[in-house]
Order: C-alpha cells, then structure tokens, then sequence
C-alpha cells in the first residue's frame, strides 16, 4: 500500500457530522474516504500504510492513524469500517441464525479465539457471515464505538445486484492475497467464493468454469475485474512479494469474454475532482456506500 491523499478544499473537518466515513483496515493499513451524503459526494481520499505483524499490533496502527490524521476520530454523520478476509461464507436469510453463525462459518474455515462473527444482508435474502479480528474492532471502537462493521466483497456484491445490469455478471475483485469470484444475474447472487490464483490462465480457468456451471455458459456476460491485483510472499523467500496484476488477467479474458473497463461504482454517486483520478483504483473502499 501506498500513502496518497485526495482531499478536496470543500472537506471542513470541523463539520464531520455531515460526513459518513467509509474505511478498510488490512495488514498493510487502512484506506479512507469521506462522503458528503446530501449531494452523495466523495470529497476525500487517504490511503495509511503500516504493518500488522500480529494481532496486538492494530491498536498501534489506529492511534498511528490518528496522530497522521486527527480529524478521523471526529464524530461522523455514519462510521462504516470494513475488512476483507477469506473466512466468509453465504447463508439464504430465511434459514440464518445468528445463534448459529459461528457454527455456520466453521464448516467453511477455521474460526480463531481472537475472532469476531459478523454478518449481514450482502444482497435480497442472502446474508454474508464473516471473521473479523477482535484486536482489530476494539482498537476501532475507541475512536467510533457505533461502527458499522462489513466485508468488502459484500459491498462489491451489494453494487452488482442493486446496479441496474439485468444480465449475467461476473466479478472478479484482485486484491491483498487473494482474489474472490462473484456471479449475479439481474438482482440474484449466484456465486461468492475466495479463490487462490497465481497466472492470468488461472483466473480464465475459474472464470470460465463458474459461467459454465452456474450462467449455463451464456456469452451475453459482463465482466468486472475489480482492484489492481493480487499478491502473495514467495514460497522459497517470504521477503520477496510475487504480484499478479489486474491488468494482465484483464488482457487474456479480453480474448474470451466482454471485459468491462468502466470501474465498479456505487450508482448515483460523484466524486470531487480531486477524489475522481483515483475512483477506479479504490472502488471497492467506495462501494462501501451501498452499505450504510
């Protein structure tokens, strides 16, 4: 992660109450944008690298944060903080049960002691259950303890189903150490599984399994790659970081599929011009709009 700031000369830091604050923590740091909901414009970026080698390490990294940008503990309009992991699974809402949910997301990963459940409604009647870590939401908590708490690829679902494409679409989101395939049609989630990829062959692989079995191998898709790529520590040096880049999958999928280059956006939103040069890049920190 790179440090950037996109701030537009309209943010008043003063009056964050007619702000919400939308934010994604990793182990690389967090990514935040400030959204003036009356005109549902983003009017401010920020991107904080820092390390997290352990999970002791959050609460350090959040007043790190704070002391780079002291008006980020200020009281927002909405507070939304989300965290992207590969513990998640899918539930029909009608059949989930939140005394049931560490149960459920068990039999899809293992859960640890110092993780949260959380879960909620990612798309119409389909409830997304996840982990969080927990040194992670009371490090948060003692800035904004009426957080919303959500996964980012839930947002990213939320957009598809709620956008106005009524055909089959096929997303795939490349970021942080793994990459997740999403499958709608129209307002229905077909499909939402992490996958491990490590060549663009291997994204065109899962990509055209999942329309095959699931969209009855349709051609009339739409395909969505969202973030910049996926990266992972080499098996033989962890020192030294293998990167897979969206923009290669995106050139091997052209030659099978309908690519698009229009980046995933929360519909009916704007964006400051300063904000705008970076919207395709963290597309997925704005969707998180759709979730609050």
């Amino acid at each position: 992660m790179l440090k950037r700031e996109c701030i537009d000369e309209t943010f008043d830091a003063t009056q964050c109450g007619s702000y919400d604050l939308l934010a994604q923590a990793s182990e690389e740091g967090f990514a935040l944008a400030v959204l003036e909901r009356l005109r549902k414009r983003f009017v401010a970026f920020v991107s904080f690298p820092t390390q997290i080698n352990t999970p002791e390490d959050w609460m350090s990294a959040v007043t790190y944060l704070q002391t780079a940008y002291t008006w980020v503990k200020n009281d927002f309009k909405q507070v939304v903080l989300s965290y992207r992991g590969q513990k998640f699974t899918l539930a029909p809402t009608e059949l989930f049960s939140t005394s049931t949910a560490k149960e459920l997301l068990s039999t899809a990963s293992a859960v640890d002691d110092l993780e949260e459940i959380h879960y909620f409604e990612s798309s119409n009647g389909v409830t997304m259950v996840y982990a969080i870590p927990t040194q992670l939401t009371y490090a948060w908590k003692t800035m904004h303890k009426n957080s919303l708490f959500a996964h980012s690829d839930g947002a990213v679902i939320k957009a598809s189903v709620n956008g106005k494409h009524k055909g089959t679409q096929l997303l795939l989101v490349t970021k942080g150490a793994f990459a997740t395939l999403i499958v709608t049609q129209g307002n229905q989630l077909l499909a939402a599984l992490p996958i491990s990829i490590y060549t663009a062959e291997d994204a065109l692989y899962y990509c055209t399994a999942a329309l095959k079995n699931l969209a009855d191998g349709t051609p009339d898709v739409s395909i969505h790659v969202v973030g910049s790529s996926v990266a992972w520590p080499d098996e033989n040096d962890p020192r030294i970081v293998r990167q897979l880049r969206s923009s290669d999958i995106k050139t091997l999928l052209k030659n099978y599929f309908k690519v698009s280059d229009e980046p995933l956006a929360p519909f009916g939103y704007e964006y400051s011009y300063t904000v705008e040069k970076i919207r395709g890049e963290a597309s997925s920190l704005f969707l998180l709009a759709e979730c609050v």
